[in-house]
């Protein structure tokens, strides 16, 4: 949809082993622009067929979305007798003005866009009043060059190119419910290429003297024992495939609610609201939790974000004191996409003004009140609160032994803005860290940075340029870290500091490493110049394409025949001299299990791939928002979590703001960054 199509393929590279290299094949998919009109696809993206809407001026909105989604683009125009290929500036302004408006010097006369075409081609345009698009070369030094204007009724779209914008969220659903192929149909699809791709280059290894094999290789793996889920009351629970059963258990350190405002935005029957609030209340008891009714509950009609802005900021003053604010939205409210707008608004103001943590709840799920969802709900909530969800049984595991002492484990990630957004978002890095020995409460840390690239090899030559993923004020955020497990733990510091950190390339392990690691212990130095912990450093990688399937279908384990979860493999396919791992840590519910491999860059802790790969294991079952293991480790899962409401903070992604604002002069993006208000050891990104 929104003229936009999904491609099947493959992906293919060469990997090295501990013996031997393989070949990596595994099955993928694309979004890729449909080969039309560039005008039909500019309609279609939009889901209008009005023209003068779609390109309204005073509609900034329609603007940005449009120059977002032809940043770029390859063209084809076909006002000549032979077709002329184009490409859409990748920076500067997109949009002119319109054929009829824009004017240029044609041999020391002025002439308009429309009045050129029809003297030098002959074309008559049809839509002479909508913009042109600006296909001009780049400036230099990276700067916009002179534009040149070219009638958008008269682009063809190339074939074959990758769609660049974020997909929208029916559209993110669509493509995943193509691409999930259970374990076993897609184990056969890569079975089948294997054969395809590398039977076709018979000839060509044998005059190189390469060997291969077109079947997949076997390998012996382990299964993890998981943790023991520890609830009050001293009530344990075992997970079985990566999930376990709640209903029989009270949360290990329950909050009660007296004190919160519940706001309907999108008229939802008061029976409707009766029936959830007393199901809200149902699922707290059963919790250990006890919810009382609000103190009021507002049905307003806001068409604006200054509108929920105030009534927030009047309710916090009416009130005083209030532990929660909870709201009714509707995805399909009109206009089109007005809930994120609610959401990023709520979230912005009871995170950086108001100091009240909020919940918001899809009118769906009002509606249906069921029993499961608002039980997931009572654990955000709690969570919010300062509650404790549940912990791990620790004795007689490795974890155990590490907690004897001081212990913090941190995670850490850099968010990058989407495709053709540098100029006006920064990039967001997050961290987080431990504060207690169940490892259930957190503190956070984050600051906003410029979006560099870098060249490769400068030296070399090489074009193709690639993130920075150095986290620049990593030293400022693990510094407030440390003095938040301090003040938590009433003067103790962390002994051991063990930090996963996502969202790292192979190419950038080293960088990543020298200037972290350094930050890290200057951050020790600063807090107290004699202190030194042991320090562990672990990347964790998710955009691989290693996939595990068992040989064996009695081991697979759900519908989707995937591997169990703690199934973990750490020879044969792994590095030859460094230490990493791979972890399936969570159950699918559809398509294909990716697991997670894990490189120990830093290591002062001397932890065995046994002590390390239980404790990742066991850190995958301390995520508060359900009572499932997850695919990666909590602190990292926190981070990504942190660095999404801290964007909501500086409101980007805001369609309505003019995004020049926003752009930071002399690349200083923290000053956007706004304070989040809360308590330690609550959790307001949960």
């Amino acid at each position: 949809g929104g003229g936009r199509w999904v491609w099947d393929g493959f992906f293919q590279s060469v990997r090295p082993g501990q013996w031997k290299p393989f070949i990596n094949i595994d099955k993928t998919c694309g979004v890729f622009v449909k080969p039309v009109a560039l005008l039909d696809f500019i309609l279609t993206m939009l889901d209008t067929s009005d023209l003068n809407w779609a390109f309204d001026p005073n509609n900034r909105k329609n603007s940005q979305k449009i120059s977002d989604h032809l940043y770029n683009i390859r063209v084809i125009a076909n006002h000549m007798k032979y077709p002329k290929r184009c490409r859409v500036v990748s920076r500067g302004k997109v949009l002119l003005k319109s054929a009829r408006n824009e004017m240029f010097d044609k041999d020391g006369k002025m002439i308009s866009v429309e009045q050129y075409f029809l003297q030098q081609y002959g074309v008559i345009l049809k839509h002479p009043l909508i913009p042109c698009i600006n296909v001009g070369k780049p400036g230099i030094s990276g700067k916009p060059g002179k534009p040149v204007a070219l009638p958008i009724e008269l682009c063809l779209i190339k074939d074959g190119q990758r769609s660049g914008p974020e997909l929208e969220s029916d559209q993110t659903t669509k493509v995943l419910k193509f691409a999930a192929r259970p374990a076993s149909e897609r184990r056969d699809m890569i079975r089948e290429i294997a054969r395809n791709v590398l039977g076709k280059s018979d000839e060509v290894q044998k005059h190189y003297g390469i060997r291969t094999s077109s079947e997949m290789l076997q390998v012996d793996g382990r299964v993890l024992a998981p943790p023991l889920i520890l609830y009050d009351g001293n009530k344990l629970a075992e997970p079985s495939r990566g999930q376990w059963d709640i209903t029989q258990y009270q949360l290990l350190q329950a909050k009660g609610m007296d004190s919160w405002v519940l706001i309907d935005l999108c008229r939802t029957y008061d029976d409707n609201i009766k029936k959830f609030v007393s199901e809200l209340m149902k699922q707290g008891a059963s919790k250990g939790m006890d919810i009382r009714p609000p103190r009021e509950t507002v049905k307003q009609q806001l068409r604006t974000d200054s509108e929920i802005r105030k009534l927030l900021l009047d309710l916090k003053q009416h009130f005083g004191s209030l532990q929660l604010i909870l709201v009714i939205l509707d995805e399909r409210m009109p206009p089109k996409k007005f809930s994120a707008v609610v959401y990023r608004e709520v979230k912005k103001v009871g995170d950086t003004e108001i100091g009240v943590p909020t919940q918001c709840v899809r009118q769906q799920n009002v509606n249906k009140a069921n029993g499961s969802t608002v039980g997931n709900i009572c654990l955000k909530i709690n969570a919010k609160l300062g509650g404790v969800n549940h912990s791990i049984v620790m004795e007689g595991t490795p974890t155990a032994q590490l907690l004897k002492v001081p212990t913090m484990f941190m995670g850490a990630d850099v968010n990058h803005p989407k495709p053709g957004t540098d100029r006006y978002t920064p990039s967001i890095a997050a961290a987080v860290a431990t504060l207690d020995r169940r490892l259930a409460k957190y503190a956070s840390s984050c600051r906003f940075q410029q979006h560099e690239r870098a060249d490769a090899d400068e030296s070399a030559g090489v074009k193709r340029r690639y993130r920075k993923e150095i986290i620049i004020e990593f030293q400022a955020m693990a510094k407030e870290l440390i003095d938040a497990f301090v003040l938590y733990n009433k003067g103790r510091k962390p002994e051991k500091i063990i930090y996963f950190r996502d969202g790292v390339s192979d190419g950038q392990f080293s960088h990543v490493l020298q200037h972290e690691l350094y930050a890290l212990r200057a951050a020790c130095i600063e807090v107290d110049p004699e202190y030194r912990p042991t320090m562990t450093i672990v990347v964790v990688q998710k955009r691989h394409h290693l996939r595990m399937f068992p040989a064996n279908p009695r081991d697979a384990c759900g519908k989707a025949q995937n591997v169990p979860p703690g199934t973990t493999l750490d020879h044969s396919v792994t590095h030859q001299i460094e230490f990493n791992f791979f972890l399936n840590s969570h159950f699918a519910l559809q398509g294909t299990a990716k697991c997670a491999l894990y490189h120990v860059l830093w290591d002062e802790n001397n932890f065995t791939a046994d002590t390390l790969q239980a404790i990742t294991y066991q850190l995958c079952h301390t995520y508060a928002r359900c009572a499932k293991s997850v695919s990666y480790p909590t602190p990292v899962y926190y981070s990504h979590w942190v660095a999404y409401r801290y964007s909501k903070s500086a409101g980007y992604g805001d369609p309505d703001r003019d995004r020049n604002q926003l752009i930071a002069p002399n690349g200083d993006w923290d000053q956007f960054r706004r304070e989040v208000k809360t308590d330690l050891g609550t959790m307001y990104w949960a």
